[in-house]
């Protein structure tokens, strides 16, 4: 059973999250546009949602981590877990490439050229702070950058939420399978009975 609304208010998104979860609907699903395609940003319209729903999952389709500084994004993303009690699934893109996309990333100051790199690095970056052990910190963090992200709040979910790839073709696969936790298709639905024959 799905849903797909464009120019619907947070506020009727969030009413329309409660009657899903009131029908029996296993999981409510947000989007991620700044200007491309312009909405409510969706971590904090997913922390609204929590605070009215229980059981209901809550995912992201697709949080395009790349817009936002990395420190900040776990911020935002342990809060909206803890809210949440532990409901959250993140999937990530990278952003299309297409001209909107990359007004998109000039608008928000991040690097478009750089997207899928950051992306990569993001993904390191929050499983070692949410693994909360001893190991040492991705490479491409300073020892200082690396204190101060310690002391960042980590989700209630052990290890942190489930990291999904949005996203189709081979790049795309090979990464999520060596990134992350799962996947979301890109078409969400197959064109044809070939398609993904071979995922």
């Amino acid at each position: 059973r799905e849903a797909y609304l464009s120019g619907a208010s947070a506020r009727d998104l969030t009413e329309m999250a409660v009657a899903a979860e009131r029908l029996g609907f296993d999981s409510v699903w947000v989007g991620d546009s700044l200007t491309a395609r312009p909405r409510a940003e969706p971590l904090t319209l997913l922390s609204a949602i929590a605070s009215r729903t229980e059981r209901v999952g809550l995912g992201t389709a697709a949080f395009t981590a790349s817009l936002r500084p990395t420190a900040l994004a776990a911020h935002a993303i342990a809060t909206l877990d803890d809210l949440s009690a532990g409901r959250l699934t993140l999937a990530l893109g990278s952003g299309f490439p297409i001209p909107d996309t990359m007004q998109e990333f000039a608008a928000a100051g991040a690097d478009y050229a750089r997207r899928i790199g950051q992306l990569e690095r993001n993904v390191a970056t929050w499983r070692w702070m949410w693994a909360r052990d001893e190991s040492p910190p991705p490479s491409h963090l300073e020892p200082d950058e690396a204190e101060l992200l310690r002391r960042i709040p980590v989700p209630v979910q052990s290890g942190g939420p489930a990291l999904w790839l949005a996203g189709s073709g081979p790049r795309a696969l090979h990464r999520a399978g060596g990134l992350c936790d799962g996947w979301l298709p890109y078409p969400h639905q197959p064109t044809s009975t070939a398609q993904y024959a071979d995922v």
